[in-house]
């Protein structure tokens, strides 16, 4: 499975934390998911994850995140001066919050998807330089979680690149092998696992070793050393998301586009502006119900929902598609919202 070797490098992350600050109690951002482990599952955000095991001593503090279609604080996107990622820092700023005082604090580690892949949340390129160095300084060690959006699909290596924060810890998988075979790794600064520190039996797994997988992941990597991704990413990326925001303009149940690299989402909501819930369920069914049409061809589209209420879809294409291939899933996205308000009518 490869969830489970994913899961474990944020296990291994967490030993790492736990072995150099002696503190067990970590801190997310609201929209996380980290794995499903029983230990991880207190990292992830969704309760569902959480519910039938009763209850999580170390559940991680969450804090929400800079999620501007749905902004916890009732902001208004551009408007606010990231005010969630200065209620962030403000969290440890003196001993009656709670968290820390002038010479210690609780937290060991923060946990960090720079994009949220469960529900493609793209923050503002300032909303981690408000409280990462805070932390940082205080010697919260910042893990980043590049399992699901690592590997060029943000558009450069690491999603962190885009916002000019250098993590303590680096967790990875899934694209580490192209999704061929079950493969994490997981970086961390020298001084964190240095033999010192982090002795040989600290962290082992029956995934260790494995032939296949490093094959894959060997091949993979010179694969796509080879292609010059960034500029060519970059363009795609402004040319796709050109399209949706065109699309954007014709129905106006879209409320937000959001993208990076080759992430995408689609935000649906009513004409009263609240989130249009399960419509992101709705636009999934119509694509494996019914045929479209490009250029004569019939199609049918894969679709994935996400966001809080089911609200949006998420796009992700392959890397190496051509604009053609864009424009023909642009196409197929125009019938679908076409379908989509159809169903809003009804």
């Amino acid at each position: 499975m490869a969830g489970s070797a994913s899961t474990l490098a944020v296990e291994d992350a967490l030993k790492i934390v736990r072995k150099n600050t002696g503190r067990n109690r970590m801190a997310t951002l609201m929209g996380g998911y980290h794995g499903c482990s029983l230990t991880v599952s207190g990292l992830s955000s969704s309760h569902r994850y959480c519910q039938a095991y009763g209850e999580f001593a170390d559940r991680a503090i969450m804090f929400p995140n800079a999620n501007c279609g749905q902004c916890y604080y009732d902001k208004q996107p551009g408007e606010c001066d990231c005010y969630c990622g200065k209620m962030i820092s403000r969290a440890t700023e003196n001993d009656f919050y709670g968290l820390a005082s002038d010479n210690s604090n609780e937290i060991g580690a923060f946990f960090l998807e720079f994009c949220q892949c469960r529900g493609y949340t793209v923050p503002p390129r300032d909303f981690f330089r408000q409280f990462v160095p805070e932390m940082q300084k205080r010697g919260i060690l910042i893990v980043d979680d590049e399992i699901q959006v690592g590997m060029f699909r943000p558009g450069k290596l690491f999603a962190f690149e885009h916002y000019d924060i250098v993590p303590d810890i680096i967790t990875l998988g899934q694209s580490l092998t192209n999704g061929l075979s079950p493969l994490s790794a997981v970086w961390a600064r020298e001084e964190l696992v240095s033999r010192d520190i982090f002795t040989p039996g600290h962290a082992h797994s029956h995934f260790a070793n494995h032939s296949l997988g490093t094959a894959a992941a060997l091949q993979t990597w010179r694969y796509m050393t080879a292609q010059d991704y960034e500029p060519r990413l970059s363009q795609k990326s402004d040319y796709f998301l050109g399209g949706l925001r065109r699309l954007k303009q014709h129905y106006p149940f879209i409320q937000q586009i959001e993208g990076l690299g080759m992430l995408f989402s689609v935000s649906f909501a009513t004409p009263d502006g609240l989130p249009w819930r399960n419509a992101g369920k709705q636009a999934v069914t119509l694509v494996q119900d019914n045929d479209y049409i490009y250029q004569g061809e019939t199609l049918r589209l894969i679709l994935n929902s996400g966001g809080y209420y089911d609200e949006k879809i998420k796009l992700s294409p392959w890397l190496d598609i051509g604009f053609e291939e864009m424009e023909r899933m642009l196409t197929l996205l125009d019938q679908v919202f076409t379908a989509l308000a159809s169903a809003e009518d009804d």
